[in-house]
């Protein structure tokens, strides 16, 4: 597997909002894991279903979910590319406090530029629903690795 940011073999990188499946770390090229990651748990009833399109977004399957958000893989249909695409839960929409929360954090993180966090692409509302499209990495959640056993120093930093 290829590493997955420009810092290296075995760097992580992360998403605002510290939603649990965006952390990712890749193992450095030849590096065995045992068993390989931990299988997510199955997506709930609230969860967008396959197919579903979210403005120009074509949901592929869910990722994670935390306070602020659930995550899904997407395509972007208009250029072909595949996303992490961040969507606010449905009990907070018609919260003032969650909606400013959200678009604070798609400010914040616009604004960043690091090897070490992904890279937003998009801010938008499809019908009621804002998301927050992102950079895909594709690699293991800190929480599976985790669950392997406790990471090495080296690799923690």
């Amino acid at each position: 597997m290829k590493a997955s940011s420009p810092g290296g073999p075995g760097a992580a990188r992360s998403a605002p909002g510290g939603v649990g499946a965006a952390t990712v770390i890749s193992p450095a090229p030849g590096t065995k894991t045992p068993g390989g990651p931990a299988p997510l748990p199955p997506a709930d009833s609230k969860s967008l279903p396959a197919g579903t399109a979210l403005g120009p977004f074509k949901i592929i399957d869910k990722l994670g979910a935390g306070g602020m958000g659930e995550v899904y893989r997407a395509l972007d249909t208009r250029l072909g590319r595949k996303v992490a695409l961040k969507v606010l839960p449905k009990e907070l929409l018609g919260n003032p406090e969650g909606l400013a929360r959200f678009a604070l954090e798609a400010r914040s993180a616009s604004a960043l530029n690091h090897p070490n966090i992904v890279t937003i692409f998009e801010v938008g509302r499809a019908d009621t629903s804002p998301y927050l499209a992102m950079e895909l990495i594709d690699g293991w959640t800190l929480r599976q690795l985790l669950d392997e056993g406790p990471l090495p120093v080296k690799k923690a930093l």
